[in-house]
């Protein structure tokens, strides 16, 4: 190491794990250069700290970082795709931006949860405002009405524009056993006959 140091004398700082006869770990810290004796290199001089406590403060508040941004995720998340209890045993999931493989999954797990928290007997997935999807989304929707069904609900697919029904039909999707209606509205209406409730009723 001698040797190398002599032929590079660049200053050099690197960390160093080692294990004390005790059987504590601690990092070290350790800082070599080279000194000259008549403008030649003579000795490598290296000085080491302990950094045990700095390092594991670091690796502590990276820790926390990360823990906050996994909070940070789950809250977005949430947030993306919250479920709306509209009547007595009616959620809603309203469906905004892009749909990618992530979200889809995240929609979900929200709507099984929420329908088996709620009791819910009937969930409307409002895809208004969804511009386009791919194979996996589609087919998460698919997943979402057969799951849920299992749970002994519904799920009314509303608001599927041409472009999203058109991408449906080409990728070969089967809506048979889905229902869809054209509008919110129109899937609110039959999440009441469904449920057996009236707008009065809910008063």
């Amino acid at each position: 190491m001698s040797e190398r140091k002599l032929r590079d004398p660049t200053p050099t700082v690197y960390e160093l794990d080692m294990l004390t006869k005790g059987g504590r770990r601690l990092t070290l810290e350790v800082s070599t250069r080279v000194s000259y004796e008549d403008g030649r290199p003579a000795a490598v001089e290296g000085v080491a700290r302990d950094v045990t406590e700095r390092r594991r403060a670091e690796e502590e508040r990276e820790k926390l970082r990360m823990e906050v941004m996994e909070a940070q995720r789950s809250l977005l998340a949430e947030l993306s795709t919250p479920l709306i209890p509209i009547r007595e045993d009616v959620v809603v999931l309203p469906l905004i931006g892009a749909m990618n493989t992530e979200r889809a999954a995240e929609m979900l797990e929200s709507l099984l949860k929420g329908v088996t928290t709620s009791g819910a007997k009937v969930a409307i997935v409002d895809v208004t405002g969804v511009q386009e999807v791919d194979t996996h989304v589609a087919n998460m929707l698919v997943r979402a009405a057969h799951s849920v069904r299992l749970l002994g609900a519904e799920v009314v697919i509303t608001g599927i524009r041409a472009g999203v029904a058109q991408a449906l039909v080409r990728l070969g999707v089967d809506l048979k056993e889905i229902v869809t209606r054209r509008n919110l509205r129109e899937g609110i209406e039959l999440a009441e006959r469904i449920t057996g409730q009236h707008p009065s009723d809910s008063r």
